[in-house]
């Protein structure tokens, strides 16, 4: 892609996504005529209403193009004009000979569109290039380090690979099936007429290249898919990264296809490095190691899963027996994840991975009483109810009391089963610590 072609492709996904940044890659008619006026292209000659009808022409001659290809069948299930990144290339040469006229005879050839698309460009449509600024970029550039990348494509590729590949089936079920079947439709072969209708040679050849790209297409996941997985770790919330955020870090490790302009799948490599880049623009402001704001990501989703409500949810959806610890339930594929996350979190001595390095290490005192403050964030605590949170509060109090009391750790069962209730991750830990002490005893 040419540097023209990168700034304009800036330019469309800056718009994209302030409008909805669910879809980065498509604009509607709205999108394109708040372009207009920014770019100051409409004026009184060139009214918002003929910018209007360009749009609709050139997406009807879409179609007559797709009836011809589908052998005069033109079908559309959408009734909203969808305009992609190559059919707004192509706009612009024909609103800058509108604009720009070089030919005063009416008659333009391909220079002439060349100078008028040169000129639209150079007095209008680049000067907003620094619309979308390149954020994303600058926070991985600046923070980019080996051992942070190293921590999910290496030591947490193959846990995280299992997360993947629930979100690649997903797209198969969901999205692409149903693909497939507008397709079907579209060269009217549905499952009624299947066997009584046989198909012109111009239909196969047709059919064969649709199912050879969804072929193509099954060990990649869509934006559709990516957002899913972020919400459903909740990544993109308030508490870490919101949906732009979320939109321009995948626009910025999925590329653009070369021939048709459109925007890539995403490979499970680029996840990994999404990962990487969503860890920096999360934890920018902490003065921490690179590594440790992986590893500090790594630890928000597997908290995200492990809360009491996702776990109760889990657990009445599950039909059998399984496991008793949270990483068996495997909610989103996760379950190797949680466990092999818990272990490399039991080995690093269970830290908090967003606090900044002091060269001391705190005591298991320290340690509960972070995790039963009524400080920590709301979004961690898996939003208990008032009950549960003033247990927790008179809980650490108690606890603070017998520190301070006697001077020795004292732990009762009221405490224990408040913390059990307000923190059901660490049963997990718990579980872990007493089936290694079980097996050394057995060594012995």
């Amino acid at each position: 892609m040419s540097t023209i072609e990168a700034e304009l492709w800036r330019i469309f996904t800056f718009y994209a996504l302030h409008s909805d940044a669910n879809i980065p890659d498509v604009w509607r008619i709205n999108q394109f005529v708040k372009f207009a006026k920014d770019c100051q292209i409409t004026s009184s000659k060139f009214m918002v209403s003929e910018l209007e009808l360009e749009m609709v022409r050139l997406v009807r001659n879409k179609r007559k193009a797709s009836a011809v290809q589908n052998g005069g069948k033109d079908f559309d299930s959408s009734n909203t004009i969808q305009i992609y990144f190559p059919d707004f290339l192509r706009l612009l040469e024909i609103v800058a000979v509108r604009v720009y006229p070089a030919a005063p005879n009416g008659k333009t050839t391909n220079i002439d569109v060349t100078i008028s698309l040169r000129r639209l460009l150079l007095e209008n449509v680049l000067l907003l290039s620094s619309r979308r600024a390149s954020a994303i970029e600058d926070i991985c550039a600046s923070d980019k380090d080996a051992d942070a990348e190293a921590v999910v494509l290496s030591t947490f590729a193959k846990s995280l690979n299992a997360v993947f590949r629930y979100y690649v089936q997903r797209a198969d079920q969901r999205r692409r099936s149903r693909e497939l079947a507008d397709e079907a439709v579209k060269q009217g072969v549905t499952r009624s007429d299947i066997s009584n209708k046989q198909l012109t040679e111009g239909e196969q050849l047709a059919s064969r290249r649709i199912r050879e790209a969804l072929r193509a297409q099954k060990d990649l996941i869509s934006y559709k898919e990516f957002t899913s997985f972020c919400q459903d770790f909740t990544l993109k919330s308030t508490a870490l990264l919101t949906a732009i955020e979320v939109g321009e870090v995948y626009l910025n490790v999925v590329p653009l296809h070369p021939t048709t302009k459109l925007l890539r799948g995403m490979t499970f490599h680029a996840l990994c490095h999404a990962l990487v880049a969503m860890a920096m623009l999360a934890y920018r402001a902490r003065t921490i190691r690179p590594q440790n704001k992986v590893l500090a990501l790594l630890h928000f989703m597997w908290k995200a899963v492990n809360q009491g409500d996702k776990q109760k949810m889990a657990l009445s959806r599950s039909s059998g027996g399984g496991g008793s610890h949270a990483g068996s339930l495997n909610q989103f594929g996760a379950g190797p994840f949680c466990d092999f996350f818990i272990q490399a979190w039991a080995r690093d001595g269970y830290p908090n991975y967003t606090d900044t390095p002091t060269g001391t290490q705190a005591s298991g005192v320290e340690v509960l009483k972070k995790l039963l403050s009524s400080s920590m964030r709301g979004s961690e605590d898996g939003g208990g109810a008032a009950e549960e949170k003033a247990e927790e509060k008179a809980a650490a109090a108690a606890g603070s009391a017998a520190v301070q009391k006697t001077g020795t750790v004292v732990l009762h069962g009221f405490l224990l089963a408040a913390l059990f209730r307000t923190r059901p991750e660490l049963s997990e830990l718990v579980y872990l610590k007493l089936a290694d002490r079980k097996d050394t005893m057995h060594d012995i």
